[in-house]
C-alpha cells in the first residue's frame, strides 16, 4: 500500500465519520420532535408556536394559556408544563462563572453559563427552563440562543394576566 492510499482511507473514514455525526444529531432532533408532539397530544395542548435548540424544545399554546417544555438528558426526554395562569413575572437572564484567567487589562474575565427564563409564581416559587448551559451544549452560538431565550421572554409577557397591583387601571 503507498502512502496515497492511507491518506484517501484516512479522508473516506473521516468523512464519513463527520457525515454519520451529523446524521445521529438530526435523529436524535427528529425524536425530540416527535415526543414533544406526543407529549402535547397526551395533555390534549393545540401547539400554535415552537422552538427547539439543542436539546430542549419549548411550545405555547395560545387557547390553555399553557407553555410545554421538552428536554432530552442522557438518554432520557423530560417534560415540563407551566401555566400561564400560575406565573407572575418572566425573566431572561444570563448566569456568568469568574474564570481563573484575567484580560489584558488585568480585568477577571467571565464565561457565560447560562442562558434560562425565570417564571415567579404567584406562590413565590420559581422555575427555570434552560435555553443553554455550557457544561451540556455544544452550541457555540450562544447569540442566536439569546435571541431566543429574549423572543421567548417577550411573547411569554404579553401573555401573562395582568394582577391588580401591576395594572394602574384595576388600582383606582
Amino acid at each position: 500500500m503507498t502512502i496515497g492510499t492511507w491518506i484517501f482511507g484516512g479522508v473516506v473514514f473521516f468523512v464519513l465519520f463527520f457525515l454519520r455525526a451529523g446524521t445521529r444529531r438530526k435523529r436524535r432532533a427528529r425524536k425530540l420532535q416527535r415526543r414533544f408532539n406526543s407529549t402535547a397530544t397526551k395533555l390534549g395542548l393545540q401547539i400554535s408556536s415552537q422552538d427547539q435548540f439543542g436539546n430542549r424544545a419549548l411550545g405555547i399554546d395560545y387557547q390553555t394559556n399553557k407553555l410545554l417544555f421538552v428536554k432530552r438528558a442522557g438518554l432520557r426526554i423530560k417534560s415540563l408544563i407551566i401555566d400561564l395562569d400560575e406565573i407572575a413575572n418572566c425573566t431572561y437572564r444570563k448566569l456568568y462563572m469568574k474564570t481563573p484567567y484575567k484580560t489584558a487589562n488585568n480585568k477577571i474575565k467571565l464565561l457565560l453559563t447560562e442562558i434560562l427564563l425565570e417564571f415567579d409564581c404567584k406562590d413565590h416559587s420559581t422555575v427555570a427552563v434552560p435555553f443553554f448551559h455550557y457544561a451540556k451544549d455544544r452550541s457555540p452560538d450562544t447569540e442566536q440562543i439569546e435571541a431566543k431565550a429574549k423572543h421567548w421572554e417577550k411573547l411569554v409577557q404579553k401573555l401573562l394576566p395582568q394582577s391588580s397591583e401591576s395594572h394602574p387601571l384595576k388600582q383606582a
